[in-house]
């Protein structure tokens, strides 16, 4: 868990210089909306209205399946009605100014949507359009410099263009998708909106509460420095993660980083670093990426977490949502066997963390319950060949983090123990680990780490469900061992730059 300490930051969104800033707090409504105006809806049935093959019609049925709350105003001037709600011709001729705007129009009508945004006062717009300067065409980039100039006029806090837009699970709000996420403290940027549907996906498989998700594309307006500064201030978001092809302030973006860290861990993938990642990513969002050398220095002066996958990055948050601080790397594993022990402990050194040797006393302890055939009192600890394992689990962790040695634990649950339990064996595992987690490790951190497929049909036990069990109970639990070492490895730097810089 991060420090509770107020966060001012002290960079000033948007317009630069000008104490009206052009986020402030109105940019909430963009994710609470009270009345959300689809501009471009398309009149097709509820069969396809979601589809990919029909983009325009996503919208209105995200927000129906997700269950929002507030109104929704189709504006399509060929339509006196869509899925069941009243459409108007056009912006002017709604009953109010619309929190949200999201545009679905051809390229060549967006300046006109645009300039009636402003002249009805609806200045928060999602913009799903692309065609602009991603195209590297003439008349793409000469497009993109009149939608500017547009946006600017009005003052517009425009998301995109050529982008997803937002995803607000506590308030069932979303452009991206009708997944029904779990409401919680994770927030995700991204100039990806692939990218940002994954990490709306793996929080949902995980169980990591989301905060904000914003795909923004071409950063026309705001970028990823504004929307950073959002979210440091925002009281749901508790960590944010980044995926990045390209930034046009990138001093601001560094002072933000290096400031808003302190307080919210900062986890980044940044896309684009070798030759061919950076033309993709100029195709992807018409984004200047920079050198391999530069994102070095950038994450040794900011100390934000450095990823590699949205999935890297899922990790790393779960940890910090789950885990006190823990400023140690030293890790015992405990329920591995055989040639497993050997590459676990590959896998933890080569991922950062310390596989730590066990004190005499500690192994002497052990061995009074352990027996030495088909068994290891080292670390790992192997438990392969006992009866009663699940019990000698709990007596194994407890006698290990006595040791002062010993940082945190990984255990590997023996299922097969469980599955005379009956209907429910996954909520029994998680339960008892949350057990060892409470009372028998000596106040250290344990953390899960659940087998591979298993292939005996005796043993019945659901992955998923098991995962979201431990969810429940509050214990982490990662599917792979070089997942979890991986996130674990970060998340202790992060603690140990943190104390280095007396701020944790």
């Amino acid at each position: 868990m991060t420090s509770a300490k107020k966060l001012r930051v002290t960079s000033n969104p948007g317009q630069k210089g000008d104490e009206n800033t052009l986020l402030g707090p109105d940019f909430a409504r963009a994710f609470n909306p009270k009345s959300v105006a689809v501009v471009g809806a398309s009149r097709a049935s509820s069969g396809d209205a979601g589809s990919w093959r029909n983009p325009s019609g996503q919208f209105i049925p995200y927000l129906q399946h997700l269950g929002y709350r507030g109104k929704i105003y189709p504006v399509n001037p060929k339509a006196t009605e869509i899925l069941g709600l009243k459409a108007y011709p056009n912006l002017a001729s709604l009953p109010e100014a619309p929190d949200m705007v999201t545009v679905s129009v051809p390229a060549r009508f967006l300046v006109g949507v645009l300039d009636e945004c402003a002249s009805i006062g609806a200045l928060n717009v999602h913009v799903f359009t692309s065609g602009f300067s991603e195209t590297s065409t003439p008349e793409g980039i000469e497009l993109e410099k009149v939608v500017l100039e547009a946006a600017e006029r009005g003052r517009l806090r425009l998301v995109g263009p050529n982008c997803l837009g937002i995803h607000s699970p506590r308030h069932r709000f979303s452009t991206i998708g009708d997944v029904k996420s779990k409401p919680g403290g994770a927030a995700f940027v991204a100039q990806s909106g692939g990218h940002s549907m994954d990490f709306i996906f793996r929080a949902s498989d995980t169980g990591l509460g989301v905060s904000k998700v914003i795909s923004f594309g071409n950063a026309l307006v705001l970028d990823s420095p504004d929307y950073l500064e959002y979210l440091a201030e925002d009281e749901d978001t508790k960590t944010i993660g980044m995926y990045l092809e390209g930034v046009k302030d990138g001093k601001r973006l560094l002072r933000l980083v290096k400031e808003i860290n302190t307080v919210k861990p900062v986890i980044i993938w940044k896309g684009g670093l070798t030759a061919s990642g950076s033309r993709a990513a100029a195709s992807h969002t018409a984004s200047l990426t920079g050198q391999r050398q530069v994102w070095d220095a950038f994450f040794k002066q900011t100390g934000a977490v450095e990823a590699g996958s949205v999935e890297e990055i899922v990790g790393v948050m779960r940890a910090f949502t789950h885990l006190p601080k823990t400023r140690g790397n030293r890790v015992v594993l405990i329920g591995s066997g055989g040639g497993n022990s050997v590459a676990a402990a590959d896998i933890c050194s080569g991922e950062g963390l310390d596989m730590t040797v066990l004190s005499q006393e500690t192994s002497e302890r052990l061995r009074e319950f352990i027996p030495d055939a088909g068994n290891s009192v080292r670390n790992p600890l192997d438990l392969s060949f006992m009866s009663n394992v699940r019990e000698r689990q709990k007596q194994a962790a407890e006698v290990v983090t006595r040791d002062p040695a010993v940082d945190l634990v990984m255990m590997i649950p023996s299922l097969a123990e469980y599955t005379d339990l009956g209907g429910n064996p996954e909520r029994a595992v998680a339960e008892e680990f949350a057990g060892i987690a409470r009372d028998g490790t000596n106040g250290k951190p344990v953390v899960a780490v659940l087998p591979g497929q298993i292939r005996d049909p005796k043993i019945r036990i659901d992955h998923q469900r098991l995962q979201r069990e431990f969810d429940r109970v509050g214990v982490l639990a990662y599917t792979s061992l070089r997942r979890a070492c991986s996130s674990l490895a970060r998340f202790v730097a992060y603690h140990r730059r943190q104390e280095s810089l007396g701020g944790d």
